[in-house]
């Protein structure tokens, strides 16, 4: 069987392969959006930060301690003893040292992680005490 197109039914294909690939687009970005929120809600132990990030848990630990500069690229805060970072300070850590996330990868991992609890007493790594609801 063969099919026939007329120029102006050509054009309205082509038109709608744009327009598609734009939706496209603008559906992978908020997906973007909406993951890096979930991740932002979230604390991390070292382990989970080593396993999002496939690194380490040694390198992990290395980037809460400062460089040669005083930076740290990783902040975190104790609780019970465990090392725990923020979603946010992750986020930041892959944007400024263009570590690359899998949005499949989050997803999967994000899945299996229990729902975030409340804390009373939270110490910084710097020894800061900090209080949170």
């Amino acid at each position: 069987m063969n099919f026939v197109l007329t120029e102006e039914q050509f054009g309205q294909i082509i038109a709608m392969r744009e327009e598609i690939g734009a939706l496209r687009e603008e559906m992978r970005r908020q997906s973007q959006e909406n993951l890096e929120l979930r991740v932002n809600l979230q604390q991390f132990t070292v382990d989970k930060v080593a396993a999002l990030l496939d690194v380490s848990e040694r390198t992990v630990h290395n980037w809460t301690k400062p460089d040669k500069k005083g930076r740290i690229k990783l902040v975190g805060w104790k609780l019970d003893g465990v090392l725990r970072f923020s979603g946010a300070s992750i986020m930041e850590l892959t944007r400024q040292y263009k570590i690359d996330l899998s949005t499949k990868k989050v997803e999967e991992f994000l899945d299996g992680m229990p729902r975030k609890g409340k804390y009373a007493r939270v110490q910084s790594v710097n020894g800061t005490n900090l209080i949170q609801a």
